[in-house]
């Protein structure tokens, strides 16, 4: 696989690239007016209420390893508030998404964070 790295030493690769490319081309044929920021590509249609942040593959070092810890991040920000966000590890076919109202959703089955205030691991008391 071709590594290029980018201005600050971070490695890029065609995946990353076609990736978004991808993502941006799906939400381009869905919300024409929306904005898109991506981390390979950069802002488009900036000054849109709407704006889709991408990253097309967090953790990078790990895709070009082989180690299935890497993901995809997509986000919906609305007049510059968060109001949808989605992790999706592609190798583990696992993703959380959650929404303003609407809660999160794990694999497509509602979820919430644990109602422990303390963890009590080995050794604590």
């Amino acid at each position: 696989m071709a590594i290029e790295h980018k201005p600050d030493a971070s490695p890029v690769t065609i995946a990353d690239r076609e990736t978004e490319q991808f993502i941006r081309a799906e939400i381009r044929e869905r919300y024409p007016d929306h904005g898109l920021l991506g981390e390979e590509f950069g802002e488009e249609n900036a000054g849109s209420p709407w704006r889709w942040v991408i990253d097309p593959i967090d953790g990078t070092q790990a895709f070009i390893h082989g180690v299935p810890l890497y993901t995809v991040l997509l986000a919906l920000e609305y007049e510059g508030d968060s109001v949808l966000g989605v992790i999706h590890n592609p190798p583990q076919d696992e993703t959380v998404a959650a929404a303003s109202g609407l809660g999160c959703a794990y694999n497509g089955l509602p979820c919430h964070v644990s109602q422990t205030d303390r963890w009590r691991g080995p050794g604590s008391t």
